[in-house]
């Protein structure tokens, strides 16, 4: 699993023009939650990001910063309603830097059809077969889809790179 940072500086040498693209998306969090699943504790931070420009739809991402695994029991910090009554952690959530680890998901085309499966590959996403149209009309035809992302480097799109810049770190 890749970090913040590391993710970011994939983009960079391998889009570069995301980066500069990201300026122009307006984004609104939503709620944030903690959980836990397979990779560890996390912090999820849901969204909503608009492009500018004309005829461009909303779309919705979700973000989740896992909370670094600590070697002794007393360290590891985990969220309140996964808590047992012996819970001996800390109190407070540890400050999520861009050196955690990231678990990210875009609905926009972009992500999907370019990062999601370089980024799965890396354990940075999920693939979501579900949102793909490989053919119009929604069909394979038996044909092979496009290969957009020949090297598999893992990734970010536009959306996540705006959410990051605007604070889905710091969001409680």
């Amino acid at each position: 699993m890749l970090t913040i940072q590391q993710l970011i500086s994939l983009t960079h040498t391998h889009r570069s023009k995301l980066m500069t693209n990201a300026n122009a998306v307006s984004i609104s969090f939503g709620k944030v939650e903690e959980g836990e699943d397979a990779r560890g504790y996390y912090k999820k931070v849901p969204g909503r990001a608009m492009s500018s420009g004309k005829d461009k739809k909303q779309k919705t991402f979700e973000i989740r910063i896992y909370y670094p695994k600590a070697k002794a029991k007393v360290d590891q910090y985990i969220p309140i309603k996964l808590r047992k009554p012996d819970y001996v952690g800390p109190k407070d959530p540890p400050a999520l830097t861009v050196k955690d680890k990231v678990w990210v998901f875009c609905t926009c085309e972009y992500f999907l059809y370019h990062c999601e499966v370089a980024d799965a590959e890396q354990d940075n996403s999920s693939i979501n077969h579900m949102q793909r149209n490989w053919m119009p009309g929604g069909k394979n035809n038996g044909k092979a889809p496009i290969i957009t992302n020949p090297n598999h480097t893992a990734h970010l799109c536009k959306h996540l790179i705006s959410s990051l810049r605007k604070g889905a770190l710091l969001k409680k």
